[in-house]
């Protein structure tokens, strides 16, 4: 089952729309398959590194993952709220 979210993003230093395409497992984990960048889908080729973090300030759990796009790695973070951000490595 495909799942996707439109989240407000930042990447570059630029606030940007960005949608990112999830499959959700039979275990109703998701998982992101691509980002779409203005209008640009990138295709996540892997997921590197995946992690729950605890901001300890706001007591907010947010999904971080490292992945690896066609040609660069990044980071992406979605917060509990459903922000997200793109972080270029």
């Amino acid at each position: 089952m495909q799942k996707t979210k439109s989240l407000s993003g930042a990447m570059h230093n630029q606030t940007r729309t960005v949608e990112v395409k999830f499959y959700s497992g039979y275990k109703g984990e998701e998982t992101p398959r691509s980002v779409l960048v203005e209008g640009e889908e990138l295709p996540i080729d892997r997921i590197l590194e995946r992690k729950k973090i605890l901001d300890p300030e706001t007591n907010e759990v947010r999904r971080e993952y490292t992945i690896k796009l066609s040609d660069k790695r990044a980071i992406l973070k979605i917060s509990s709220s459903g922000a997200c951000e793109l972080v270029d490595l």
